[in-house]
C-alpha cells in the first residue's frame, strides 16, 4: 500500500525527488566523534533520538498529529502498526540493520525514511490533497 502512494524505484527505495513537500536532513559529511561501529561494520551517525526529533519537527511543520504509525524494515519482512510512543523502541531494534527504514501514516498520507546511508527524508503522498480530507482542508 505504501508503494501505491509513493514513487518507488525497485530495490533502490523511494524516489524522493518525485515526492511533494520533501524535508531532508542529509547525513553528516564526516562521521561525528560519537559515531559507533555497528555489528554490520558501518558507522552509525544518526541515533533514534535524532530520527524522532526530525519526525516531530516534520509533523509539526505540516500540522499533522499522529497517534499510531506504521513501520517497514524490509529485512524484518512485514509492515507493523504501533503507537507513536512505541516507535523509538522499535527503531532501536532495527537501527543497526543496513537498510532503509520507513515510518508512515496509517492512511499513507506521509512517510519518513531513515536511509542506510543515515539520511532522513519526510514527504507527503503524491495525491494527498485529493484523497485525505484533512489535508484538503489544511492545504487546499
Amino acid at each position: 500500500a505504501l508503494m501505491s502512494r509513493f514513487p518507488f524505484n525497485g530495490s533502490f527505495g523511494l524516489e524522493w525527488r518525485k515526492v511533494r513537500d520533501v524535508t531532508t536532513r542529509p547525513a553528516p559529511p564526516e562521521p561525528p566523534a560519537d559515531a559507533r561501529l555497528t555489528e554490520y561494520g558501518f558507522l552509525a551517525c544518526v541515533g533514534v533520538p535524532e530520527v524522532m526529533a526530525f519526525l516531530a519537527a516534520c509533523l509539526q511543520q505540516n500540522d499533522i498529529t499522529a497517534e499510531r504509525v506504521g513501520l517497514i524494515s524490509f529485512s524484518v519482512g512485514s509492515e507493523y502498526e504501533m503507537d507513536l510512543s512505541v516507535l523509538p523502541h522499535v527503531l532501536q531494534v532495527v537501527a543497526d540493520l543496513p537498510e532503509h527504514r520507513y515510518v508512515f501514516a496509517l492512511d499513507y498520507s506521509w512517510c519518513l525514511m531513515w536511509s542506510d546511508e543515515e539520511d532522513l527524508f519526510f514527504g507527503l503522498a503524491r495525491n494527498v490533497l485529493e484523497t485525505v480530507p484533512r489535508f484538503a482542508k489544511t492545504y487546499g
